[in-house]
């Protein structure tokens, strides 16, 4: 009872609400396989036991209060989960102990308004609209019960069909003879997919190594692993393999190549230069492979001036 009062009290500011008045609530824990999409609406606490809680006013209609786990407390620090952005909150097992060994993903997708004014099918509002048209041959219906952002929402989803249709990923069936003669909206076959892969690139996510292949529309090579090498050539993506391990891609003419990257992230079209040498490792007690990459464009910058 006292962890419903302290929730039911962060749902009000000066006296106005911060979520939609009547809508459903639930307490929901992220569990791996599980994922919550919605607008960051606040932050709770259980004054009992300091126990933090993300309020997030869910696509599904209900406001969701989730307890913040490490990774979430890493976002908000990053400023992904402020009130206004539109998150998905995706639980990954860890070592098969079912919610103990949860890790949750945060992906920020952008303010609804920020994703109402890109003109291209690269948004979380796009993949929506394609899913609901493959469930149901048409976009999600509109709600005039409801108001708050489980509406803005909706109807910002239906709004993405012309741009859709514009782009070829969304077309029209026969027409349908029934009780009421209707067209079925259908999808091209890779909708989906090139969806997802151009929302990766626009939030800046690193992608799977497939998926930097088919954006660099060139066969991938792996960086040669020996002392001595230099790669040379633009940006196609940040990429990790199904270990983890981080790579930058590069166009480097007839290939792109993916090349060790740890802890470093380049804009797409960056040109870059990176080059290969053994070094000491402290760590591992012997000498190791490493890359040095090196932004030319800020290279030519700094030498432009120090000319003047």
């Amino acid at each position: 009872m006292q962890l419903a009062r302290d929730l039911q009290k962060s749902l009000w500011h000066h006296g106005r609400p911060l979520v939609e008045p009547g809508a459903p609530q639930k307490l929901s824990r992220i569990v791996p396989g599980g994922e919550l999409r919605g607008r960051v609406a606040g932050r709770a606490v259980d004054e009992a036991t300091d126990e933090a809680y993300l309020v997030l006013e869910g696509t599904d209609g209900v406001v969701h209060f989730v307890p913040e786990t490490p990774e979430m407390a890493r976002a908000r620090g990053e400023r992904h989960l402020e009130v206004g952005r539109v998150v998905t909150l995706r639980g990954r097992g860890l070592d098969g102990k079912g919610n103990a060994g949860t890790r949750v993903e945060v992906l920020d997708h952008g303010r609804l308004e920020e994703l109402r004014a890109v003109r291209e099918p690269a948004t979380i509002l796009d993949l929506e609209a394609v899913r609901a048209v493959r469930a149901r041959g048409d976009a999600p219906a509109l709600v005039p019960t409801r108001s708050g952002f489980f509406a803005r929402f909706r109807e910002a989803v239906r709004s993405r069909l012309p741009l859709l249709a514009e782009r070829g990923l969304v077309g029209e069936s026969a027409l349908e003879h029934g009780a009421t003669d209707r067209r079925r909206l259908v999808l091209v076959a890779t909708a989906e997919e090139r969806i997802e892969l151009a929302m990766k690139v626009r939030e800046r996510r690193p992608l799977a190594l497939s998926e930097a292949q088919r954006l660099g529309v060139k066969e991938l090579v792996h960086a040669a692993p020996e002392s001595g090498r230099i790669y040379r050539g633009r940006v196609v993506a940040m990429a990790e393999d199904e270990a983890g391990a981080r790579y930058v891609v590069l166009d480097t003419g007839r290939f792109v190549t993916a090349i060790p990257a740890t802890g470093q992230t380049f804009e797409r079209g960056r040109e870059l230069r990176a080059r290969s040498r053994m070094v000491e490792s402290p760590a591992e007690g012997r000498r190791v492979l490493a890359w040095q990459i090196d932004d030319l464009e800020q290279e030519r910058r700094r030498g432009r001036e120090r000319e003047r």
